[in-house]
C-alpha cells in the first residue's frame, strides 16, 4: 500500500488562538497608548491654565504701586528663591512659605497668616475653577525680594536702599495624584530712581 499524502487548508484550531491572543496584546497595547496620551494631554492643559494664571497675577501685580502691600517682602528666607526652583511647593504637603497669596473664595487658610491678599482683575466670583467641581483647582502664591541692582547688573537682594522688587508667582495644582507648580517671574522698578 502506498501512503496518500493529504494536503491541508485553512488553519488549525491552535493557530487561531494564537493569532487572537496576538491581536489581543496589540489591543492591549494600543489602549494602553491612548490612556497614556489622555493623561498627558490633561496635563498638558492644567500646565498651560496655570502658566496663563502665573502670567495673568503678574500683570495684576506690576501695575501695583511701588509701596503698595501687595508688594512688600514679608518674608526674608525666600528671596534667593523666589520662583520655587527647589521645587517645595510641588510637594504633597507645602513646607516652603510665600510672602504673599492669592485669596479666592474656597480658599481658607494660607501659608503663612498674613498672606491671603485680594488682587486686581480677580473678581469676587473668581473661584479658579477650571474644572467645574466647586474647588479651586490652582493655589497662587507670589515672593517678593527687595532689591538693588550692582553696576555689574547682578540683583543684591537686602540691600539698605531697594530700588527693585523681584516677584516671583507660583501656582500649584494637583493632576493625576501629584502636586506640580509653576513659576514665573518679573522685576519692578522704583519709579522714583528712573531718571528723567
Amino acid at each position: 500500500m502506498t501512503a496518500v499524502a493529504h494536503r491541508q487548508n485553512g488553519s488549525t484550531l491552535i493557530e487561531a488562538l494564537v493569532s487572537m491572543a496576538l491581536i489581543t496584546v496589540g489591543l492591549l497595547g494600543l489602549m494602553g497608548a491612548e490612556i497614556a496620551a489622555r493623561r498627558a494631554d490633561g496635563q498638558g492643559l492644567r500646565v498651560s491654565q496655570a502658566s496663563a494664571l502665573a502670567q495673568r497675577v503678574l500683570h495684576s501685580l506690576e501695575l501695583l504701586d511701588w509701596n503698595d502691600p501687595r508688594l512688600a517682602d514679608t518674608l526674608d528666607p525666600n528671596d534667593a528663591d523666589i520662583a520655587d526652583t527647589e521645587g517645595l511647593f510641588g510637594k504633597e504637603t507645602v513646607t516652603a512659605v510665600a510672602d504673599h497669596q492669592l485669596q479666592v473664595p474656597g480658599v481658607t487658610t494660607a501659608v503663612n497668616a498674613n498672606a491671603l491678599q485680594p488682587l486686581a482683575g480677580f473678581a469676587a466670583s473668581d473661584t479658579l475653577d477650571y474644572n467645574g467641581d466647586g474647588d479651586p483647582d490652582f493655589a497662587v502664591y507670589w515672593n517678593v525680594a527687595d532689591c538693588a541692582l550692582s553696576a555689574t547688573w547682578q540683583f543684591d537682594c537686602g540691600a539698605a536702599t531697594p530700588t527693585v522688587k523681584r516677584i516671583g508667582v507660583i501656582v500649584r495644582f494637583h493632576q493625576g495624584g501629584r502636586w506640580y507648580r509653576v513659576g514665573a517671574q518679573t522685576a519692578v522698578f522704583d519709579p522714583s530712581n528712573m531718571g528723567g
